[in-house]
């Protein structure tokens, strides 16, 4: 058994290297171009449910209607932001000696805060409902049921966000 601090053997051929081209073929891949735009799309659509929540909190199908809705364009639009963002994260790590890594990470991290900025309403939103009227309308609507655990994690961080004032 070799000592835990013994040298590494076969050092010279360097260290293991990740392949990430699950995610990406590299910064130019325009499938990241193509997630960020699919990423700002999901946001802008979310982004015209602003009020819609509260307006419809008396209406239980339409407030499960909305739900279903503003959730589904939540997580595709952050399943987008991730797949970038782990991606230029990861690349950037491992390749230390590209500037143009460091670069295209923060591009990326500017342009995903951008498009939080723009759906950081919805969850806002959703915790100024009553816990009666999110599941009267997860009952309602029986496709917004899907997500209660997703709604019940969102509203654990309810005292603990900002006033909607």
């Amino acid at each position: 058994m070799r000592p835990m601090n013994a040298p590494t053997p076969n050092i010279a051929e360097g260290p293991p290297r990740w392949s990430l081209s699950d995610l990406y073929d590299g910064r130019d891949d325009p499938r990241i171009e193509a997630d960020l735009a699919a990423a700002e799309g999901a946001a802008d659509d979310l982004a015209a449910l602003e009020g819609k929540l509260l307006a419809a909190r008396t209406d239980p199908a339409a407030l499960g209607a909305l739900i279903d809705r503003g959730v589904t364009l939540f997580e595709h639009g952050v399943n987008r932001l991730w797949s970038v963002g782990a991606f230029a994260a990861l690349a950037g790590s491992v390749d230390h000696g590209d500037p143009g890594w460091a670069r295209f990470e923060a591009d990326v991290r500017v342009r995903a805060a951008g498009i939080d900025a723009r759906t950081l309403f919805f969850t806002l939103e959703l915790n100024q409902l009553g816990d009666g009227e999110i599941a009267a309308a997860l009952e309602a609507h029986a496709d917004a049921a899907r997500w209660r655990p997703w709604l019940r994690r969102v509203r654990l961080f309810k005292p603990y966000e900002p006033s909607p004032a």
